[in-house]
């Protein structure tokens, strides 16, 4: 089975017998399978721009990925959660008129 991006890992679930392969056209991208339970294969600071979307269903171990998150990332870099069924933007400083749900949300996962 081949497929694309993203899609390549929902078909891998869906089929566990099946050896499939994620195709795409960008030159510049490299799937690789990880656990940030487990740890990640990056060095600290490694990247400028972490990027999650669509993973509140698939977290078991919230503080073990904000931790590789942070670690991950370089400093002054950019972390972007989107969810687009929880409208809680995670900004720091938030601003004005911003709840903080998204980090409680995430400080009740981490407990």
């Amino acid at each position: 089975m081949a497929g694309t991006g993203i899609w390549a890992v929902e078909m891998a679930r869906e089929f566990p017998k099946a050896h499939v392969v994620g195709m795409d056209l960008p030159s510049n991208l490299e799937l690789v399978l990880g656990d940030c339970a487990q740890g990640l294969a990056y060095p600290d600071g490694y990247f400028d721009i972490v990027h999650a979307r669509l993973i509140v269903g698939g977290i078991r171990d919230w503080k073990a990925l904000l931790n590789e998150v942070v670690r991950i990332t370089k400093r002054g870099g950019l972390m972007v959660f989107a969810e687009s069924c929880c409208p809680w933007p995670l900004i720091d400083p938030a601003p004005e008129g911003v709840g903080k749900g998204f980090l409680n949300l995430m400080d009740l996962m981490s407990k």
